[in-house]
């Protein structure tokens, strides 16, 4: 880095001969960010400590009247989030996810921070001052956080144990947590190159996986394709049962997209939200466009198989806003009646009630019988790539 040195001709305090003002002149190159940053000072919801009454009580009076003097799908969505957003203000606290900031086990609740709080600014005072009146306090305070940390603990282990078979997801979570092994971890390789930095790994992921993504955009110079013009599916009108429907079936989690509308609050404000979807989803079909807003997905990195080390063994998932989740299960079911009878029944891929599992019971009954009859079984292994055109 240059620095020039020179005399100044203003000085702040008096001067003199020894002990003349300066000048000096840096040139700073300052760091470019990086693309995919994570935003730590990132301000989120915190659906764990919200005012339930307080919120479906406001949700319960909002005017959706407003939505209707819209005839642009994303101006009707930006109003959506905007009163949401404006609801939650008022009954759910943030929150800050900042880079120093502790965490607690999850048996902790708020008695037992608070506790452990008071003894952490007792036996500060207590070095600051010597006075034994603080080292007291201390004491008491640490017998006390002690006893609830064991009595907490005791109550979530015997949760955990009498939900084990209709919860089994909190009990590996509980698993991993003592394992102390983290999903992805601290130190990753790509094209042999070591990578520990949180930034860096977030970076080199996106951009593995950008590299093996495939732009299936046809043109014009496309192979051709069969097309049964008469077999086009027309979606009508959606109606607020259908949609009501949908949104019970909302999970009982805080899973939640880049709009931070949790999956749980869905199905409990069910009949307050299909009257805004209701028009939205209905704005879609008659304009033949999606929201932008439910174009956005966070993308996480899910391994799969091989070595947990390397970045080319994991595979994108994207978790997309709940919203959008009730409009394609709704289109869903509206078209899965219409193509069901295309569909050969030996396929189990992507058919309800079928899997891998399903699979290799056939597979494995038609081979013995053959073997009973004494036959011969050939099999041709493939690996089919799809192609989807949608037409709007």
């Amino acid at each position: 880095m240059d620095c020039a040195v020179s005399k100044s001709s203003f000085s702040f305090v008096s001067e003199d001969s020894f002990h003349p003002s300066l000048e000096f002149t840096l040139e700073i190159v300052a760091k470019t960010p990086d693309k995919f940053y994570m935003n730590r000072d990132h301000v989120a919801f915190n659906f764990k400590k919200a005012n339930f009454d307080c919120l479906y009580t406001t949700l319960q009076v909002v005017d959706w009247s407003e939505l209707e003097k819209f005839s642009d799908v994303n101006e009707a969505c930006r109003l959506l989030y905007e009163t949401l957003y404006n609801c939650f203000e008022l009954s759910v606290p943030k929150l800050f996810c900042r880079k120093n900031h502790r965490t607690f086990p999850t048996w902790f609740n708020t008695d037992i921070i608070n506790c452990l709080r008071r003894k952490s600014n007792m036996l500060k005072k207590y070095r600051r001052n010597k006075n034994m009146h603080f080292y007291e306090e201390f004491k008491k305070l640490r017998s006390l956080s002690k006893s609830l940390i064991t009595t907490a603990y005791s109550q979530y282990i015997g949760h955990i144990e009498n939900t084990i078979s209709k919860g089994p997801k909190k009990f590996w979570s509980f698993v991993q947590a003592k394992k102390r092994n983290s999903r992805i971890p601290g130190v990753l390789y790509h094209n042999d190159n070591a990578i520990s930095n949180s930034n860096d790994i977030v970076n080199s992921s996106a951009k593995f996986f950008k590299s093996v993504f495939s732009d299936m955009t046809l043109t014009s110079d496309s192979p051709t394709m069969m097309t049964n013009l008469n077999s086009f599916i027309t979606v009508t009108e959606i109606n607020e049962h259908e949609i009501i429907r949908v949104l019970k079936r909302s999970k009982d989690t805080l899973t939640a997209g880049c709009d931070g509308i949790p999956s749980f609050l869905l199905r409990d404000c069910a009949h307050i939200f299909c009257k805004p979807l209701v028009y939205i989803f209905n704005l879609i079909l008659q304009t033949s466009t999606f929201p932008n807003i439910w174009k956005i997905a966070h993308v996480c990195p899910v391994f799969k198989t091989g070595d947990v080390t390397q970045i080319q063994n994991y595979r994108p998932i994207s978790i997309l806003c709940n919203f959008s989740k009730v409009f394609e299960s709704i289109i869903y079911d509206r078209i899965y009646t219409s193509v069901k009878r295309f569909i050969s029944p030996l396929q189990h891929g992507f058919v309800e009630k079928r899997s891998t599992v399903t699979n290799l019971a056939c597979f494995t009954q038609f081979i013995s019988d053959a073997l009973d009859r004494k036959g011969q079984v050939d099999v041709i292994y493939m690996d089919f790539k799809l192609i989807i055109i949608c037409y709007c």
